[in-house]
């Protein structure tokens, strides 16, 4: 790419250029698809759109969230790059000692995040702000029994609060090392019974209204 080309480069070209070198990173990392990305996007996009026809978040989740969703939850898993493969990819239950390092990859991808937009300002700034947050927030947990903080309720970020629920969503039904992939009406309903526990009650209802919407993305984007 010569000097020309790169002027003509929006800073959202740069910065969704980034997302794809990151998230290839965690692929060869951890061994999931692209499906699992793909999938984790659409849901997230999904349950935004939703969550944006309630008037609790009508001023928070406008069209720039939407997008920046779409892309930021991508970058979840982030920091699963700085977890040892011996304990990332175990085929069998974790130790208690080695769930306390994969707990890790939360604080990993929130700094690893933090560094790239250390310089950044404007758009972009918010961009991985976001990313940030969904990052180190994906795994709270909406009474407060989550990691890495504790955080709970609404202390827990929006953009965090729907990767979670997704996020869990997609490691029902999927294959990992340790476990076969459930049925998706099973996940479903798990969704449901955390409503209030894991989950913010709300992005649940929001969640059970789209249904229809995420069994067809699951049906589209699932592994073959």
């Amino acid at each position: 790419m010569d000097i020309d080309d790169t002027k003509s480069m929006s800073v959202d070209d740069i910065t969704l250029a980034c997302v794809r070198g990151f998230v290839s990173l965690v692929e060869s990392k951890d061994g999931n698809t692209g499906r699992h990305i793909e999938r984790i996007q659409k849901y997230s996009q999904i349950l935004a759109i939703r969550l944006s026809q309630n008037p609790k978040y009508k001023k928070i989740i406008d069209d720039s969230f939407i997008v920046d969703i779409y892309n930021t939850s991508a970058l979840h898993d982030i920091g699963k790059v700085g977890i040892p493969d011996g304990i990332l990819l175990k085929q069998g239950k974790l130790s208690y000692e080695e769930f306390e390092v994969i707990k890790k990859h939360t604080l990993i991808g929130a700094n690893v995040l933090k560094e790239v937009s250390r310089t950044l300002i404007g758009r972009s700034k918010d961009f991985f702000e976001m990313a940030i947050q969904i990052a180190v927030a994906h795994h709270e947990k909406y009474d407060g029994s989550g990691y890495p903080n504790g955080s709970a309720s609404d202390d827990i970020p929006i953009a965090a609060r729907i990767v979670a629920i997704v996020d869990v969503l997609d490691a029902l039904t999927s294959m990992r090392p340790y476990k076969l992939p459930l049925d998706l009406k099973l996940s479903i309903d798990i969704i449901e019974d955390g409503r209030g526990k894991h989950f913010a009650p709300d992005i649940v209802d929001a969640f059970l209204l789209c249904k229809d919407e995420i069994t067809q993305t699951y049906e589209f984007y699932k592994d073959n």
